[in-house]
């Protein structure tokens, strides 16, 4: 098993990423759940998150967006719960703050502007290290 590491650096499809109730608590129980996680949300964030941002998107849209990345972030919340390795959980403990920035991301009455702003914050960013950071420490583990 091989979480990608494009993943990290895919923009928004790439921050909320993780899930899947976590069972074990060694680095490689825990990765196994987050690759679970990886692979049950990775994709389905990147389509609505591209849906909701998109100039057409309504608050329909944005509503879904919102309601799917919470769900991903209490997954997340689970996996880390669960975990014991301090290095998984040194790069894991940075990622949910991400969450509440891509549900702000996708709230109506976002422009084009305040969406690029909120991208370039510093929670963003670190959280997108802590995921490449993640992602790096599992693979090793994985594979």
């Amino acid at each position: 098993m091989r979480v990608q590491r494009k993943l990290a650096v895919m923009g928004i499809g790439a921050a909320a990423i993780f899930g899947l109730t976590g069972c074990g608590t060694s680095l490689a129980d825990s990765c196994e759940d987050f690759y679970e996680f990886d692979q049950e949300y990775a994709a389905e964030i990147d389509r609505v998150m591209s849906t909701a941002t998109s100039p057409d998107a309504t608050d329909e849209d944005k509503a879904k967006a919102q309601d799917f990345v919470q769900e991903a972030r209490e997954d997340f919340d689970e996996i880390v719960a669960d975990a014991e390795d301090e290095e998984f959980l040194s790069s894991a403990g940075e990622i949910p703050p991400t969450y509440a920035l891509f549900e702000r991301f996708v709230e109506p009455g976002m422009t084009q502007e305040d969406q690029m702003e909120l991208l370039q914050t510093g929670g963003m960013q670190s959280g997108l290290e802590a995921e490449a950071e993640l992602i790096e420490l599992c693979d090793a583990e994985i594979n």
